[in-house]
């Protein structure tokens, strides 16, 4: 639907050949957040909507008798494929680190 009403999304910039990607400890220290989003927000559910060139997340907080808002994230369209391999990725690496930690048994006792 978007490509029919916009055309094609212009691809993603790459880096240049030869460069190494940044180190992820260089990347998130270089993240600056507000001090009132250091602590974050909990959800435990998401609902998303979408329009024809953006998505919209919203993080909820889901507790008897209501659900809240607790964030919502507003994402080009273009941008959620690589979101979601993202997403992907770190889902499977949580997989494995799981069944790693299960073949491991309980474990020793501190008696």
């Amino acid at each position: 639907m978007f490509e029919q009403k916009f055309g094609a999304p212009a691809p993603l910039p790459t880096p240049p050949a030869g460069s190494k990607p940044t180190p992820i400890d260089d990347l998130y220290s270089q993240l600056k957040l507000p001090d009132e989003m250091l602590s974050g927000t909990y959800s435990n559910a998401v609902m998303i909507t979408h329009s024809p060139s953006d998505f919209v997340f919203d993080f909820l907080a889901t507790f008897y008798p209501r659900s809240a808002v607790s964030a919502r994230v507003f994402m080009s369209a273009q941008q959620v494929p690589p979101f979601l391999n993202t997403m992907k990725r770190a889902f499977q690496q949580f997989l494995d680190k799981q069944a790693a930690e299960a073949g491991k048994g309980p474990p020793p006792s501190s008696n």
